[in-house]
């Protein structure tokens, strides 16, 4: 990513600071990728519980001298995990921010009269929660991982 840098003299300080201008922005794109993903759904899950239960776990557990018990362990344990649940190419979606309604950008202008700006304030904002609600509540209904995405927007 190239750019021009260069140093501010404010010959007030003994700091002169730095500005980097980039060539362009970057903008988001509405496009999307591929990503490989392992699903995991009931009937993966239950092919997984049935591989491990068929495995031979003997020479964990017999041999209580054998250095390699760890490694023979994650070798069983991988192999099962690989199969049930193989790595399969998905096209994401790269998803955008949610969208203004009418309602709000009615709001956004009638901020603009300063005898009533505190209730139009609130239900300015009122309004932006229930959006943003929905527009996560639908990424949370269409997502194939739901406890992961939930986890993700906890944090946001």
């Amino acid at each position: 990513m190239g750019g021009t840098a260069s140093i501010l003299e404010a010959h007030l300080s003994d700091h002169s600071g730095q500005k980097f201008v980039f060539p362009h922005k970057v903008s988001p794109s509405n496009s999307s990728e591929t990503i490989l993903k392992r699903l995991f759904s009931p009937e993966n899950v239950s092919v997984f519980l049935n591989s491990l239960e068929s495995q031979n776990w003997e020479n964990i557990y017999t041999d209580l001298l054998d250095a390699n018990k760890m490694w023979n362990f994650s070798s069983i344990y991988n192999s099962t995990f690989n199969f049930s649940f193989p790595l399969t190419k998905c096209k994401r979606q790269i998803r955008r921010s949610f969208t203004s309604t009418l309602e709000i950008k009615r709001l956004k202008r009638l901020c603009l009269d300063e005898s009533q700006i505190r209730w139009i304030k609130i239900q300015y904002d009122l309004e932006i929660h229930k959006v943003k609600q929905s527009f996560h509540g639908n990424i949370i209904s269409t997502a194939q991982n739901k406890s992961r995405i939930v986890g993700l927007l906890s944090i946001v």
